[in-house]
């Protein structure tokens, strides 16, 4: 058993960049299996898969004929996230122990592995399994971490030379942000808190505001950003608010007064397939504010992010977060793999940076009573 779990943990570590979305459904699929085998007791995640078959059987006979096909692509990024994010779960102290147990010199490796990829296909990704252990890893050990810490922000600094995208040097503004000057841990808490609960928010605040062709002029993926957004907010009546658009439906309105014109806001195809970017505001849009409720509290998970004394477990968080905004990350095949490890890296591994100093504290005292 312990050799299937070390393979998937391997398996998950495939370099993003040469994965296609079948590749990334089928790894998804084998650690699956992997975590039936591990456990087969029905657990919550399971019940979320019977959520997403309803969902995906309701979408199907309420689509039309031309969005019937979009359907499965609409909810297989959900279904892989679910089934990578079971195995990490079931596995979670047998990861911990995996991230723990490569070296240095194994995570540079890797890294070099991650960079040719990059340099041979070209960039296409932008967190994956590779560096969500690092910070994991960072998260819960002191143990050469100034050395990991440089290799880490050296590798997302030459992951943004090659790439054309600012995520990898945001990542590494806020790995030194939070490792080096070390912000005080409730307002990063209560900042973590306020952006799950106000997103659903979101677009409802930008609907009115028109500063598209003044983003444009700055940024043009944070003007198309926007324009996504509103376009999706004006699909949003009373009953969609409550339980979602559903699947089989486009993830913006078409005949929406766009500020410009774009390929992403006024093709059928592209709308139906392309995610708004923000993907825990498209979950919201997807299921309604019902389905949000819970997701906000299992994502919060408030008594185990209170337990995290440590400033630097807030990098991990912080880049969650940020991936989950501004990126397709859980509305991606390619990417749902990262998302589960990142998510899985908030449950599991940043809530044992208080527990175990507490329970060695116990034990120890257990064992050797004060003198009397």
């Amino acid at each position: 058993m312990n050799a299937l779990k070390q393979f998937g943990f391997w398996l998950t570590l495939f370099p993003v960049a040469l994965c296609i979305s079948a590749t990334t459904s089928l790894m998804a699929f084998v650690v699956f299996l992997i975590s039936i085998a591990v456990n087969r007791k029905v657990i919550v995640l399971d019940l979320f898969l019977v959520f997403l078959l309803a969902s995906f059987a309701l979408g199907w006979m309420r689509a039309v004929p031309e969005g019937k096909e979009y359907v499965v692509s609409q909810v297989a990024s959900y279904v892989v996230f679910t089934f990578a994010l079971r195995f990490f779960y079931v596995c979670r102290e047998d990861l911990l122990a995996f991230i723990l147990k490569l070296t240095p010199m194994a995570y540079g490796v890797l890294c070099l592995v991650y960079l040719a990829a990059q340099l041979y296909i070209g960039y296409t990704y932008e967190v994956g399994v590779l560096e969500a252990f690092l910070l994991i890893r960072l998260a819960i050990s002191d143990r050469r971490r100034v050395l990991l810490l440089t290799m880490f922000i050296v590798y997302m600094l030459l992951e943004y030379m090659i790439s054309t995208r600012s995520t990898p040097m945001i990542v590494a503004m806020l790995i030194v942000a939070v490792f080096v000057f070390r912000p005080p841990r409730r307002p990063m808490q209560l900042f973590y808190i306020a952006v799950i609960i106000l997103t659903p928010a979101y677009g409802f605040l930008m609907y009115h505001w028109d500063i598209e062709l003044d983003v444009s002029g700055v940024d043009d993926n944070a003007a198309i950003r926007l324009e996504m957004i509103k376009g999706a907010t004006s699909l949003i009546g009373v009953k969609e608010f409550l339980l979602g658009t559903g699947l089989g439906v486009p993830f913006r309105n078409m005949d929406y007064d766009y500020a410009f014109s774009h390929p992403l806001l006024n093709s059928f195809h592209d709308v139906m397939q392309v995610s708004n970017h923000n993907s825990i505001f498209d979950f919201f849009l997807r299921f309604g504010v019902v389905a949000y409720i819970l997701f906000a509290l299992i994502i919060l998970k408030a008594g185990s992010l209170s337990n995290i004394l440590s400033p630097r477990s807030y990098a991990l968080v912080f880049i969650t977060l940020y991936n989950l905004s501004v990126n397709a990350y859980l509305d991606s095949t390619r990417l749902t793999v990262a998302c589960a490890m990142l998510i899985a890296g908030v449950f599991f591994a940043c809530e044992r940076t208080v527990p175990r100093a507490k329970q060695v504290t116990s034990s120890t005292a257990a064992a050797h009573p004060a003198p009397t």
